[in-house]
């Protein structure tokens, strides 16, 4: 439903200052505050999934262990963990094999400190042999006897007949205590460099003009919040869990307002318009966006600042929506309850018409903008597609999925 509405009051005539300032002053660059205009947050098990894939390409590695001859190192997993603030940390699992049999495994913690970037807009980690800050086995209830047929049969066939149990048992725990105590070692003379070859890892985070960026590991998932150039957010954004097998990316409304107004002043938004709220080079009406205050937390500010003087703010909720085609999928946007909010000047819009043409220019912006957010595992690019979009008083929420 759309509602029409007439506003009529005497305008000032001649040259408009006071709006021309107003305009003005909404498309002067600021610094962003401490708050938070936008979040990359990344499920844990996506990342452990892509990272499984790069180690079953990997070889498995021999390792020669004191009373249990030469073995086999096969890598079997990594996933992330939490971590302090601007770090992220893994476990890397390991099975030690004798042949096909798997006798025990290591657990091999490890950190890295990320590169952060604001300026190329991306996060950059690697891992390699030397992340490793922790070594330990891991013995499962078979063990040791896995163990002791291992250490049995490096011994010399007259010595086995002559073996008791517990002499068996004596070898057995001196090759386990071996592990034990020297598994950090086991790993660090020369086999983590061939069992884990350096695996770059990039995230390039959506196409906006970042100012800095931060890093979280929660209990789950990688949280990246974003700190624009341009900010303007009404409220906090707080890190929460994404779903299991999606990316979410969330843009405050202040910032996609903010970002939407820096592309009107680089020309690459629409910002003249005519009375009937289409684009038009010459048209009378300036317009610049904002965000905030309820029920409508969608702006459109309009001003008229030669001739009659106006200054008009329109409000809406939008209604966001994904739609295929066959060019691909793209934003949808609806405006049910647009309205006038306040005017000072004589203007006559269509106000749910006006807000849903410059708000689907605005979404339409900020999904390509969105979209420029890619995931490289081991120099594979991964590609991520739109998969929803919501908005909601605090601004707009995507979510991608993963084109293996």
């Amino acid at each position: 439903m759309r509602f029409a509405w007439v506003i009529l009051l005497a305008g000032c005539g001649g040259a408009c200052p006071r709006e021309v300032a107003e305009h003005q002053a909404l498309f002067e660059a600021h610094a962003a505050d401490d708050q938070l205009d936008g979040l990359v947050e990344v499920p844990f098990g996506l990342v452990d999934h892509l990272l499984a894939t790069e180690l079953r390409q990997l070889k498995p590695v021999a390792l020669a262990v004191p009373g249990l001859g030469t073995l086999s190192l096969v890598p079997t997993a990594a996933r992330l963990k939490p971590a302090p603030a601007g770090q992220l940390a893994f476990t890397f699992e390991c099975a030690v094999q004798q042949g096909s049999r798997v006798l025990f495994s290591l657990t091999n913690e490890a950190s890295v400190m990320p590169q952060i970037d604001a300026q190329k807009r991306r996060l950059s980690f690697s891992i390699g042999p030397e992340s490793l800050r922790k070594v330990a086995p891991r013995l499962g209830p078979e063990a040791s006897d896995a163990v002791a047929r291992a250490v049995r049969a490096e011994l010399p066939p007259a010595l086995r007949l002559a073996l008791t149990p517990k002499r068996l048992q004596g070898l057995t725990d001196r090759a386990l205590a071996a592990v034990v105590d020297g598994a950090y070692a086991l790993l660090r003379d020369g086999a983590a460099a061939r069992l884990l070859p350096r695996t770059e890892v990039h995230l390039d985070l959506p196409d906006l003009p970042l100012e800095r960026i931060e890093l979280w590991s929660k209990a789950g998932w990688l949280a990246v919040g974003l700190h624009l150039e341009r900010g303007g957010t009404p409220a906090e954004l707080v890190p929460e869990r994404p779903p299991a097998d999606r990316v979410r990316v969330r843009l405050s409304g202040g910032a996609v307002a903010g970002v939407a107004n820096q592309a009107i002043a680089a020309g690459d938004l629409p910002g003249r318009y005519s009375q009937a709220g289409k684009p038009v080079a010459d048209g009378p009406l300036q317009v610049g966006l904002g965000w905030g205050g309820h029920p409508r937390p969608m702006k459109v500010l309009v001003w008229q600042t030669e001739g009659t003087c106006v200054h008009a703010r329109l409000g809406g909720t939008p209604d966001v929506e994904v739609q295929q085609r066959p060019a691909g999928r793209t934003i949808q946007v609806r405006v049910a309850d647009g309205q006038v909010e306040a005017v000072e000047g004589s203007l006559l819009v269509e106000a749910g018409a006006w807000l849903t043409g410059v708000w689907d220019r605005t979404l339409r912006f900020t999904q390509a903008a969105v979209a420029e957010t890619r995931l490289d595992v081991g120099g594979r690019p991964l590609v991520m597609a739109l998969d929803r979009a919501a908005a909601g008083p605090q601004g707009l929420d995507f979510t991608l999925e993963i084109r293996r």
